[in-house]
């Protein structure tokens, strides 16, 4: 049965405005795998191919249920990684399989070579699968190779009812590693790091899987450019004194006699806008970077935001309570936000 008879999600890319001039297409194989190439020039005159594959797997009673759908996925994901060797790829995604922590055995057998000692849980059939392919593929899984603490390991938080429980409604959670990034044995001294991160920001059970990669100096994927300068306008909409001494200090410069005398309209203009960005800098000054950029300056939208900031992380940590009505509170500030936005 092909997933296109039911629904999910579905697959997609969020790329950075820098890699734009480096991708080359993007593919469809299958409702459960896409995938994305790239070409990045490198300091030697050449260029190194990327391939990067999104992989969305069939959830564990599915594929109990259904087992063919699981063949139907790995070779989707076949058909995705066949590509020459000279190919630099990376798989990510959620597989909805469990590859777990690797026993003693495990650890001296061959799987240490694919898997990394700081997987957490207890393999699945659905991990089975996985490591099937990865093994035969020669391939490592990232989020395993590095120490973090659990609930950077951890990608998803499940909620089952607490029977043991003496409170009306009670749940427990359920933490486990589903999600994966892939590359190619070969890659891993590329890697610096990957563990996964959550927050209170966005509804999810699940977490967003980070690999760091260090591709070296011989790729220029991109040069940084420098930041545009922000003046702090703030300051001359709301302040009179220093309108007042913004407009003495550009009414000085632009009275000058050589100003004056300046015939070019062109290089008047460009004189004058000289002058205001060169007074503005001085008078005004210019804005603080901030590390993270609010949707809406509105104090209450801010406020609101907030509170439903602390209503989730009190409901991730509400272990024994009812969870309903926190989730109702949510619910009520999270519409109090849509109605001031829309105000």
């Amino acid at each position: 049965m092909e997933q296109k008879d039911s629904r999910h999600g579905g697959l997609g890319f969020v790329i950075s405005p820098k890699t734009l001039p480096w991708i080359k297409s993007y593919n469809y194989v299958s409702d459960r795998v896409a995938f994305l190439d790239l070409l990045i020039p490198n300091s030697g005159g050449g260029e190194t191919n990327y391939r990067i594959i999104n992989a969305y797997g069939p959830t564990q009673p599915r594929a109990l249920s259904n087992p063919e759908l699981v063949n139907s996925f790995y070779q989707s994901l076949q058909t995705a990684f066949d590509v020459p060797s000279r190919y630099e790829v990376y798989f990510g995604g959620d597989f909805n399989a469990k590859i777990g922590k690797l026993t003693a055995e495990e650890i001296s057998s061959d799987i240490s070579y694919h898997v990394g000692r700081h997987g957490i849980g207890t393999r699945n059939s659905n991990g089975e699968s996985l490591l099937d392919f990865i093994v035969e593929n020669k391939l490592f899984v990232c989020n395993t190779a590095f120490r973090h603490p659990s609930r950077h390991i951890t990608t998803r938080t499940g909620w089952l009812k607490d029977y043991a429980s003496s409170v009306p409604n009670s749940t427990k959670p359920v933490y486990s590693q589903i999600d994966y990034v892939l590359c190619r044995t070969r890659s891993k001294r590329t890697l610096c790091n990957a563990r996964s991160y959550a927050g209170a920001s966005l509804s999810s059970d699940y977490k967003i899987v980070v690999a760091t990669i260090s591709i070296g100096k011989v790729y220029q994927v991109h040069r940084e450019k420098p930041k545009p300068k922000c003046f702090n306008v703030s300051r001359l909409t709301g302040n009179t004194t220093v309108q007042r001494d913004y407009t003495r200090q550009v009414n000085a410069k632009v009275n000058v006699d050589s100003f004056k005398c300046n015939s070019d309209p062109a290089n008047k203009m460009r004189s004058l806008m000289k002058v205001v960005k060169d007074t503005a800098l001085d008078a005004v000054g210019v804005q603080k970077p901030t590390k993270n950029h609010k949707l809406s300056n509105d104090s209450v939208v801010v406020r609101l935001s907030e509170k439903r900031k602390d209503l989730r992380l009190k409901l991730n940590h509400n272990f024994s309570g009812d969870r309903s009505k926190i989730r109702a509170q949510i619910n009520r500030v999270q519409k109090e936000i849509q109605h001031r936005l829309k105000a």
